[in-house]
């Protein structure tokens, strides 16, 4: 497609939804991934030492923050892929109505001019043209 082109690039569109679905996979493996780890943080996993204990607690705060970015960036992808779809589809119905809409254009008219049979061509200025009875004056009543 040159740069003056308007429309929709179909390989860079199927480019971009094979790129986001591999995204949007990648980020249900991490969201599951985080939150099997959060899970597993419990008392057989740290010592019951208090400082052990405090770091644990903040570690599962910052494994769940992880889970909700990844979660938000989940929607936002979602978002993407909604918009995406839709701009296809209006591109796609546009591109129907702009064909259909160029289709009613009648073909391009002849660049030749039609001379009636006996016409004698044009009339220098100053000179009254010639009509089947012969010269037309601009006083004649042409009825």
């Amino acid at each position: 497609m040159s740069k003056n082109d308007v429309g929709v690039d179909i390989e860079l569109l199927e480019q971009q939804v094979s790129t986001l679905l591999r995204l949007f996979d990648r980020i249900d493996v991490v969201i599951t991934q985080a939150s099997d780890v959060r899970s597993s943080q419990d008392s057989s996993t740290w010592s019951t030492m208090p400082s052990a204990q405090t770091f644990a607690e903040g570690y599962r705060t910052e494994i769940a923050r992880l889970e909700a970015t990844f979660a938000t960036l989940r929607e936002r992808v979602e978002l993407i892929r909604d918009n995406l779809r839709l701009s296809a589809s209006a591109q796609s119905r546009t591109d129907e109505d702009v064909q259909g809409q160029l289709e009613r254009f009648d073909p391009k008219p002849s660049t030749t001019p039609y001379f009636p049979p006996g016409y004698r061509g044009p009339v220098a200025p100053g000179t009254d043209p010639l009509g089947p009875q012969g010269p037309v004056r601009s006083g004649d009543d042409l009825r």
